[in-house]
């Protein structure tokens, strides 16, 4: 694993380029996966990134009473970070501060700076980004790895491309079922990845707006929506606890926006794994009653069971489950909900019903497993024994149960004198 200082200088003549490249930096240093650091997708490492992790502590200029930034960083601000340092991590193994504007730091607040880069605290790095390095002392310029990247923009991610193309070239031929699996498969995105993919997106409607790049069969009016869109998403990936609140009611209303702009709001959202997000604007759209409706409800049934709130989750997979347009969605929402109902309920006739309406599915071994342990519970040895006998082929586990449910059907039969009987389940 690579060895991090326990303090950079990352100049740059643009703040945002240097405010990207700390995050990866600390996303780096808290991360808490075993292997390959960081790895995006670990609670520590979406922390960072949508800016909530208690170990990552940004240090910024504060405001005058007029709302206006003032013009140095305080040295009282650096002994506050510097009391601080020495407190342990609450989450992660280490504590990362990220320095914004170090270089308005004036001579006593870097002196105080300083003192903490020569001897700093075990387990805490120091992140300094400036748009002028020479405006640092010498002295804390020689204590830190130097990183500088020019302003000009970096080619956009390979795969940030690939989706924002694929998600456009979903809009624009109206295929839901193609937008449903561009879904699915870009979901577990973090919110870089998602930033990435959003800039990439808003890069191509752009330069298809301004008729630089590929022709797209939409009007400018729809581009437009879009790029708002795409906007409004970055804004919300920048500030408090990620996308979930990134377009209000008003916002929306602003756009004059359709079930469809509601339910692209969502997609993203859902793509990026925040549920509460995602089940927020699926739920605005006035009707899902129609295919695209279909495919909110199934992705809000998803989205319900991240968020462990199995009734709606049950009554979101129904819902789905109860149009014909997409068959896939419709069976796949209809054993969901039957699962769940199972699962909630003890019911089981969601699950027979399931078979006699797709006899030819391969999720039967599966049902016919969860009613044999549904039997088991309630101690029908018997309707234990008949849906074991339907599986073609029993692991392990389910081998043992159905020895077991025989056994206990052979005894309770020879306890009431049917010995003929009991030799069947004898036999197994």
């Amino acid at each position: 694993m690579e060895k991090l200082s326990h303090a950079y200088i990352i100049s740059s003549p643009s703040k945002e380029l240097c405010i990207k490249l700390a995050t990866e930096l600390a996303e780096k240093s808290l991360c808490g996966a075993a292997g390959k650091r960081p790895c995006g997708v670990c609670r520590d490492c979406r922390k960072v990134l949508n800016g909530t992790h208690p170990d990552f502590i940004r240090i910024s200029r504060l405001s005058d009473d007029k709302g206006r930034l003032k013009k140095e960083l305080q040295v009282d601000q650096i002994r506050s970070m510097a009391a601080d340092a020495y407190v342990l991590p609450n989450e992660a193994a280490e504590k990362v501060y990220l320095i914004e504007d170090a270089d308005t730091m004036n001579e006593s607040a870097q002196n105080a700076a300083l003192k903490l880069l020569e001897e700093p605290p075990k387990g805490v790095r120091f992140i300094l980004c400036v748009q002028n390095p020479e405006k640092l002392l010498v002295t804390v310029r020689s204590r830190c790895v130097e990183i500088h990247r020019n302003a000009e923009a970096e080619a956009p991610d390979a795969d940030a491309k690939r989706m924002a193309e694929e998600f456009i070239s979903c809009i624009q031929s109206g295929s839901r079922s193609g937008l449903l699996t561009w879904c699915m498969a870009s979901e577990g995105c973090d919110g870089r990845k998602t930033a990435d993919f959003l800039e990439a997106a808003k890069a191509e409607l752009i330069s298809a707006l301004s008729g630089e790049g590929k022709s797209l069969s939409m009007s400018g009016e729809e581009i437009m929506r879009l790029i708002a869109l795409c906007d409004r998403c970055l804004d919300r990936l920048k500030v408090n606890t990620g996308t979930k609140e990134y377009l209000g009611r008003e916002d929306l209303n602003a756009l004059t926006a359709t079930d469809e702009d509601v339910f692209h709001a969502a997609s993203v959202l859902y793509a990026g794994e925040d549920w509460n997000g995602a089940v927020k604007y699926f739920s605005m759209m006035s009707s899902r009653s129609d295919s695209l409706g279909q495919i909110a409800s199934y992705q809000m049934g998803n989205s319900y069971i991240q968020l462990k709130n199995k009734v709606a989750a049950m009554n979101a997979f129904k819902e789905a489950s109860m149009l014909r347009y997409d068959d896939s969605i419709r069976e796949d929402a209809y054993f969901n909900y039957a699962k769940l109902a199972f699962d909630l309920n003890g019911d089981d006739s969601a699950f027979l019903d399931y078979l006699r309406k797709y006899s030819t599915t391969r999720k039967g071994e599966m049902i016919y497993s969860y009613l044999a342990m549904s039997a088991l519970s309630k101690r029908d040895y018997t309707a234990a024994v008949d849906a074991y006998d339907k599986i073609e082929e029993l692991d392990a586990g389910q081998y043992s149960n159905y020895m077991k449910a025989n056994f206990l059907r052979a005894h309770q039969l020879l306890s009431s004198g049917s010995y003929s009987s009991a030799v069947r389940y004898l036999k197994a």
